[in-house]
């Protein structure tokens, strides 16, 4: 099987083999899960790595990257890699999150900016905006296939929603609200900005239309604090529909 678009993309903007790294610090933007395979795949096939016991490949997976999550990858940077000095990868680590904390990001903003030799990290999340400018402006962005179509069921859900009344949608979201489901919450609100992108923005460009789509970003963006009210985002998000 020849490589997809997604691998050969990659090829070009993450290097080659012959020529190493082009960067120290990407970001892999999407579904974790996905994204995750696709990129320990890309790296064994590509670049010959291995995952399995390979004391330089680190592999961090989780729901929030914490400050106290830092010390053991700190401690694995300062130590010396442990490959032969003609392999180009060196150290490698592939933090996958849903959300990273603000101490967290400003404690690992002097570790991207003065890396260590053959030091590479590899960030997976499923949006940039969990993330301070001044950690993104560090990060090379990994372009791929982002979800683009609804599935029918999906389809049927959002514009189900859409046209339910405000109280119809509080419950239509009952489970994610009760679980405080902070993964489930990104979710909803990657979907429903795509429903209403193929719905209602390429049909309207209204002031009104515009506003729907800052109030998603906003909600992004507080899911990526600490201890964000998935209700209280969700809730506004359905009411300003």
């Amino acid at each position: 099987m020849g490589e997809t678009s997604v691998a050969k993309t990659w090829r070009r903007e993450i290097g080659s083999p012959e020529d190493g790294f082009f960067h120290h610090a990407y970001l892999l933007e999407g579904e974790n899960e996905m994204l995750l395979s696709g990129l320990k795949a890309f790296l064994q096939e590509t670049f010959g790595v291995t995952i399995q016991g390979n004391p330089d490949f680190h592999e961090w997976n989780g729901e929030r990257f914490a400050l106290s999550d830092l010390a053991s990858v700190r401690e694995q940077v300062n130590m010396k890699s442990v490959a032969d000095a003609e392999d180009q990868t060196g150290k490698m680590f592939v933090l996958s999150m849903q959300s990273m904390t603000l101490e967290a990001q400003n404690a690992f903003l002097k570790m991207i900016e003065e890396p260590t030799a053959e030091t590479v990290f590899f960030f997976v999340a499923p949006s940039r905006e969990i993330f301070l400018p001044t950690i993104l402006s560090r990060l090379l962005l990994l372009r791929a296939e982002r979800e683009t179509e609804l599935s029918d069921e999906d389809q049927n859900f959002y514009e189900t929603f859409f046209r339910a009344s405000r109280k119809d949608r509080l419950q239509m979201l009952e489970d994610i609200i009760k679980e405080k489901d902070k993964v489930g919450a990104a979710l909803f609100l990657n979907r429903l900005e795509i429903f209403l992108r193929k719905e209602i923005f390429t049909k309207e460009k209204s002031r009104d239309a515009v506003r729907i789509f800052e109030e998603i970003r906003k909600a992004r963006g507080y899911l990526r604090t600490t201890a964000p009210s998935v209700k209280m985002l969700l809730e506004h998000i359905a009411l300003s529909l």
